[in-house]
């Protein structure tokens, strides 16, 4: 078996780039177009004539080899260069070690997801997150003037023992939301006016709930409440939770993220070597099946 950990991937249009050399000022409607078409430019960069050999963050390079792209599916890995230190017989000497990941991104329609396999020793889901969004971003702005935000999903039952625990032990204070953009079918109407509330006006809106002085906040798990925290959960984005006379605290940061695995079999098809030749010249859509069969197992929130 292998684990993988869900990322969630979020886009968002740029209105006021600081080097408007990069695109032209666009109207609103031109915006409204892009936007409808986000997977779409999101699936090109992958593409061999665009996807860069090496993904570079904080001065780091990361080797990048596309193994297959098919409909919507697109199955690569990033490998880090690197070296330690080994004492042997007597001498310490430099031992070449390029770990890799393996990564499959689920681009289907209304789907955006990315799998990363559980490798924490070197590559930790944040951090896969932080390479891919860095690097996506920047192509996606010079191409259209998008960018994308990439958070590993967690469990909404996260936010709800944090809330329960501190409810019970001090009360809460407040709570804090900041909604992400616009960009998922399966969230709420309500959730989504919030959001194009924000968008509508450049901005990211947050709803902040507050107890009277001297009063207690009460946040009571219902439809309505459940709904909000799946769209925080589902997307990766952070809830604040202020306990009474307590410190703040973030739930992304308490969380451990969403895993799913992905049985040998699946794994070797799907990452063999022959997969991108048979997909392509031999008509071979076993690997693209067991891939999606595999991603149809990730949900878009988890309880």
């Amino acid at each position: 078996m292998a684990n993988f950990s869900i990322l969630s991937y979020e886009f968002r249009t740029i209105k006021e780039p600081q080097d408007m050399t990069l695109f032209p000022r666009r109207t609103s409607e031109e915006e409204q177009e892009i936007f409808s078409h986000k997977q779409d430019y999101f699936d090109r960069f992958f593409k061999p004539d665009n996807l860069p050999s090496h993904f570079e963050r904080n001065g780091r390079f990361y080797r990048v080899k596309l193994l297959w792209h098919f409909n919507g599916i697109i199955v690569f890995q990033m490998e880090r260069r690197g070296s330690f230190k080994q004492r042997i017989d007597f001498k310490v000497k430099k031992i070449q070690n390029d770990p890799w990941v393996d990564i499959v991104i689920d681009n289907r329609k209304e789907r955006q997801l990315i799998a990363v396999r559980k490798n924490t020793a070197v590559f930790k889901p944040h951090t896969v997150a932080a390479i891919l969004e860095a690097n996506i971003s920047k192509w996606l702005k010079k191409e259209c003037g998008l960018e994308v935000e990439i958070k590993a999903q967690y469990h909404s039952k996260v936010f709800w023992n944090l809330y329960n625990k501190y409810e019970k032990t001090h009360g809460i204070q407040s709570l804090l939301f900041k909604f992400p953009f616009p960009n998922k079918d399966w969230l709420s109407e309500d959730i989504k006016k919030w959001q194009s509330f924000g968008k509508e006006r450049n901005g990211a809106t947050r709803i902040g709930l507050e107890a009277a002085k001297n009063e207690k906040l009460y946040f009571t798990k219902n439809k309505e409440n459940d709904d909000i925290v799946n769209a925080f959960s589902g997307t990766g984005h952070d809830i604040v939770i202020k306990p009474v006379r307590h410190k703040v605290i973030h739930v992304a940061k308490e969380m451990n993220p969403v895993e799913q695995e992905m049985d040998e079999r699946t794994f070797n098809k799907v990452f063999s070597s022959e997969a991108s030749s048979s997909l392509f010249e031999k008509n071979d859509t076993a690997a693209y099946e067991r891939a999606g069969e595999f991603l149809n197992k990730c949900q878009q929130y988890y309880d």
